[in-house]
């Protein structure tokens, strides 16, 4: 199975999500946070590089997976409903986490990530 590489941030001063459309995001095999640009246009706002420092944002990765009508890709920090459907995530709307029905997609490389990815197939998420 391959996937492809894709990224999105929560800026912690603008409380706001970028997705991988909006802002090129990359790493360096260090996984290092850089943009070769001094300056990126984000929509309609121009915002500095530095502004999007790692200490201001939490990066997601794609998981290659989509809900379960395959309309939405699940990132790392989505929350899942019974049915397979994403609800929101952990930074917008933290608040669904009260409800133990839902799901927190784990991020990789946490020792739970695969029993995350299980569980969202069983409630309906597909390999994208």
């Amino acid at each position: 199975m391959s996937r492809e590489i894709k990224f999105r941030c929560w800026d912690k001063k603008q409380s706001k999500m970028f997705y991988n459309k909006d802002i090129d995001v990359r790493l360096d095999l260090d996984g290092n946070l850089f943009q070769a640009d001094s300056e990126v246009s984000i929509s309609d706002t121009d915002l500095l590089w530095n502004e999007l420092s790692p200490q201001n944002i939490e990066l997601m990765q794609f998981t290659g997976l989509q809900d379960k009508n395959g309309d939405k890709e699940v990132y790392e920090c989505d929350i899942i409903d019974s049915q397979g459907n994403i609800i929101g995530n952990e930074y917008e709307a933290p608040a669904l986490l009260k409800d133990e029905a839902n799901l927190l997609i784990q991020g990789f490389g946490t020792g739970t990530w695969l029993t995350t990815y299980k569980e969202a197939v069983e409630r309906g998420c597909k390999d994208a």
